[in-house]
């Protein structure tokens, strides 16, 4: 249950934009329910909120909607207070469970919505119980919303794993300009290398688990950032398919993202704390917004659906912060 001092620090982050510099997602609240989840303390979500607040110079929320007539408008982050207020309306008026469940199946198709920062925003106000944070991180995913299709469908029939050793070997022969992880996917999905396999999985059950495990251990191989983001994409997605059941556009952002990666050769590296407690007790001390929500990702993970790969790749965060 959330504290006093959670509800107050994410009802002030309320108050702030949803992305601070040139585009990068504002991971306040996200990290705050990580850190909650692993059993930081109230004074250590003070310290975290107010070095993150510093560190990043989160703006306030603009008012350059003020005035004007609401837009909804899919992908377009300058409609996100009119989401917002979108949300918080029908949020009022259904509550909380209904409205998101509601939304989903509008959203899913945009999965990949800021690096799937969308999706991993909702999952975390879902699970906070908290209703303004939900209609922020709805909106966000609205405003961000992104759409990644195959333009010609794959001949390929591929079982899951050879399907993602074909994400694998396309990330090494591949590589994209780009600042931000949502550039480089939309590149890498109108290449040849993506139309070859991304639309080629065939069915099966338990997909998304498996392939979580599977990211986890590529991020435990490689420390690769942008992997980070699968993992703790592939949780929320977890999360939000008890809910509303993804469409078939969740794999092609996911095939997209690991493309978009810069990985290398696999090399696990030791590290030298890699119990649980001890992984849980480093991500509590850490001020790293990533490493919280990798550790708190690969903790849930591997509680849901066991596996040494998330302990692995929660070590290999706590060893290795932010890049």
């Amino acid at each position: 249950m959330a504290t006093s001092t959670l509800i107050r620090l994410l009802d002030e982050n309320l108050r702030r934009a949803p992305e601070y510099g040139a585009g990068l997602s504002n991971h306040l609240p996200m990290a705050l329910h990580a850190l909650h989840v692993l059993g930081a303390s109230d004074a250590g979500l003070e310290r975290f909120a107010a070095a993150y607040i510093d560190r990043k110079k989160l703006p306030v929320m603009s008012a350059h909607g003020a005035g004007r007539t609401p837009s909804l408008r899919l992908g377009d982050i300058g409609c996100f207070e009119a989401w917002q207020a979108h949300y918080d309306a029908r949020i009022a008026a259904l509550g909380p469970r209904d409205a998101l469940a509601r939304a989903l199946p509008e959203l899913w198709p945009g999965v990949a919505a800021a690096a799937f920062h969308g999706p991993i925003r909702v999952a975390h106000a879902w699970q906070l119980g908290h209703p303004g944070e939900l209609g922020a991180a709805l909106a966000y995913w609205a405003s961000r919303w992104q759409r990644i299709d195959v333009e010609s469908a794959s001949t390929q029939d591929l079982e899951l794993a050879d399907w993602l050793a074909a994400a694998e070997a396309a990330a090494r022969s591949w590589r994209a300009d780009g600042r931000l992880i949502s550039e480089r996917m939309d590149r890498a999905s109108r290449t040849p290398e993506f139309r070859a396999f991304a639309g080629g999985l065939r069915p099966c059950a338990n997909a998304l688990p498996h392939a979580a495990r599977w990211a986890a251990c590529l991020y435990a191989d490689t420390g690769d950032f942008t992997v980070l983001h699968v993992v703790t994409g592939s949780r929320a997605v977890l999360q939000l398919s008890a809910l509303s059941a993804p469409p078939p556009q969740i794999w092609h952002a996911w095939a997209a993202a690991i493309m978009a990666s810069a990985i290398g050769e696999r090399q696990r590296v030791e590290a030298t704390s890699c119990s649980w407690k001890e992984v849980v007790g480093a991500a509590r001390s850490s001020l790293d917004d990533h490493v919280v929500k990798l550790v708190h990702a690969c903790h849930e993970l591997s509680a849901d659906h066991g596996d040494d790969e998330f302990l692995a790749a929660a070590c290999r965060a706590v060893a290795q912060g932010a890049p």
